[in-house]
């Protein structure tokens, strides 16, 4: 599997070092992931139809396939009827629920890196692309080996982000478990309004890095070893300065270890507002 690191005045060191760049959790400016941010809890609303019947959806779809060859959704439905007060109490109840954070001691000893599976959309090169004048990175996951346990002796975890219009909330299950992907299931949710981006996201503790830095915004960043041989291609931005691909493009050239490196530039849909990639040629 092919994703894309997006970046901008880092790209040369990245280059150069053969280190990912991945920043301070305290660091990411994530409302939704402060606890320290208030959270207004709104009056009570009645459940919609809208939303029972969503519940309904969800519920049935919980169901195993054997349950569902043998119950149709519309015989679940005409039981669940009698049981709608319940099951609007028990919607409530998660609406009443309290959202789950990342422990406040542990934020502070996390590094997070993002990582993309497509480079078309505007949005991505204007929010993570230094609004088009910085370049992405495509690396080979297999190859730097971002689906292992550990880094280097350490813990690490890597998934894709889901989608939702709702936050993961703190339950006793959660609190009591000890799992990873229990403790930070606030680091892998995003609202469905970012669902495009396709985003992975790469954990590791900032303690493992080989060298500390920070970059254009301040943000503190952990410098971490990767496979030369896990980068496989750049994408120049549609602003990237002609002074940075001349940067680029002689550090390939020259450097034996990335003479199978392939090179890209961005050229616009003639009908939508995406990109194409196509081979860069000087």
């Amino acid at each position: 599997m092919k994703l894309y690191l997006f970046t901008n005045e880092l790209s040369l060191r990245v280059l150069r070092e053969g280190k990912l760049p991945l920043v301070a959790m305290h660091d990411l400016q994530d409302p939704f992931l402060d606890p320290a941010i208030n959270t207004h809890m709104p009056e009570q609303a009645p459940i919609s139809e809208t939303e029972f019947q969503n519940e309904l959806k969800r519920q049935y779809q919980s169901l195993s396939e054997d349950i569902r060859s043998i119950v149709s959704f519309d015989y679940f439905v005409q039981e669940a009827v009698g049981r709608r007060q319940e099951i609007e109490a028990a919607m409530q109840g998660r609406r009443r629920a309290v959202p789950q954070y990342v422990d406040v001691v542990m934020q502070q000893k996390l590094a997070v890196g993002s990582l993309y599976e497509h480079i078309q959309s505007p949005e991505l090169w204007w929010a993570q692309g230094g609004q088009h004048r910085g370049m992405a990175f495509e690396l080979d996951v297999d190859a730097a080996q971002l689906r292992a346990t550990t880094y280097e002796s350490h813990p690490q975890y890597f998934a894709a982000v889901g989608y939702s219009a709702e936050r993961p909330m703190d339950t006793h299950e959660v609190a009591t478990s000890s799992a990873f992907t229990q403790r930070f299931r606030p680091l892998f949710r995003k609202s469905s309004v970012f669902s495009q981006e396709g985003e992975w996201r790469l954990v590791r503790l900032m303690t493992a890095a080989s060298k500390t830095s920070q970059d254009a915004l301040g943000r503190s960043l952990g410098l971490f070893h990767f496979p030369h041989s896990a980068l496989t291609g750049i994408v120049f931005g549609c602003f990237t300065p002609p002074e940075e691909i001349e940067h680029i493009v002689s550090a390939i050239h020259l450097d034996m270890r990335y003479r199978h490196v392939k090179l890209w530039c961005l050229e616009k849909d003639p009908v939508r507002f995406l990109f194409h990639r196509v081979a860069w040629d000087s």
